[in-house]
């Protein structure tokens, strides 16, 4: 399980201490810092905005308009069109 979180922030481009951080930053969140993200999740709602995980073929091939995105590289040349 190391191993397999290790590499996953190695693959990801996560700076050191990104789990620290994250982990402080979920122990520290109160009501109010939730409450705070709304007017995003309201943004993200009016836009009916969706987000897929799944094999590329598959997903370019659905009925909707979706956009792919590689989660390994996102650099331009690897995105699927």
């Amino acid at each position: 399980a190391l191993a397999r979180r290790q590499d996953a922030a190695f693959f990801a481009n996560r700076p050191e201490g990104w789990r620290d951080h994250m982990r402080e930053t979920l122990l520290t969140a109160t009501p109010e810092s939730v409450r705070a993200l709304a007017p995003y999740l309201d943004k993200v709602a009016q836009q009916k905005a969706v987000c897929v995980f799944g094999n590329a073929d598959i997903v370019n091939k659905a009925d909707i308009d979706l956009q792919p995105i590689s989660l390994i590289d996102s650099s331009p040349e690897l995105r699927e069109a």
